[in-house]
């Protein structure tokens, strides 16, 4: 498999209008081809420019579906729900046409929500994978401290997983390493130093559950593309 392809940028707002650019271009692919698309993305506080830009694109956005990467079980109007971060940031102006796939599930047992979803989700690819990484090395959900870590990473894995790593304050879904590499696109947004310096050691040769990012890094399925700045 070849190396990830880099796009260096020298400020946040540069990179969020490429990637937004990118990605707008594969969702469009999708439409044209199947008549939808899908969209995985991921919380946090590093795609919220990001998610400006893609919002206010102009596209069918009604014929596009997001997912989530993963999400902690909590309620979707609590401030710590990637959805409602998703939903201030990336489903407004045009972009507020678009299905929204929600993993938390209220009334729903994680194991439950998780089985529903990969009936949902089944097994075709994704258009569009946007990731970010944290500097432990996880993305999405899958954290090096989860006792899920290995079932997560393996190619027999189911699409969603419940994850209970020791580090988080709350039981996890996230999507596995085999669904977030079965995409036409697939991306890691990372910004800043530390996290470069993160991304260097993933690129290097190492155990994948020590820095699940390397599962995205150095998938079989296709190319990586990461977008970095300052």
């Amino acid at each position: 498999m070849k190396a990830p392809e880099l796009h260096e940028f020298s400020s946040g707002g540069e990179l969020a209008a490429a990637l937004a650019d990118r990605t707008v271009h594969q969702l469009r692919l999708g439409v044209e081809s199947n008549g939808t698309a899908r969209l995985v993305v991921s919380g946090g506080r590093t795609p919220v420019q990001f998610f400006g830009e893609l919002s206010g694109r102009e596209f069918d956005w009604a014929k596009v579906e997001v997912i989530l990467a993963d999400e902690r079980w909590v309620p979707a109007d609590t401030p710590r729900s990637n959805a409602t971060l998703v939903r201030q940031h990336l489903l407004c102006g045009p972009a507020r046409k678009a299905e929204f796939a929600a993993l938390y599930a209220n009334g729903k047992s994680p194991e439950e929500a998780a089985q529903a979803l990969c009936d949902r989700l089944g097994s075709a690819p994704f258009d569009a994978v946007v990731l970010g990484m944290g500097n432990d090395g996880h993305t999405a959900s899958l954290f090096p401290d989860a006792p899920q870590i290995a079932d997560a990473l393996s190619s027999e894995a189911e699409t969603v997983m419940v994850m209970t790593p020791s580090s988080q304050p709350e039981v996890r879904l996230s999507l596995s390493a085999k669904a977030l590499t079965n995409t036409r696109f697939l991306a890691l947004h990372i910004e800043g130093a530390e996290k470069r310096a993160v991304l260097e050691q993933a690129l290097e040769e190492g155990p994948v559950d020590e820095l699940p990012v390397r599962a995205i890094l150095h998938n079989d399925i296709l190319q990586a593309e990461v977008y970095w700045c300052p």
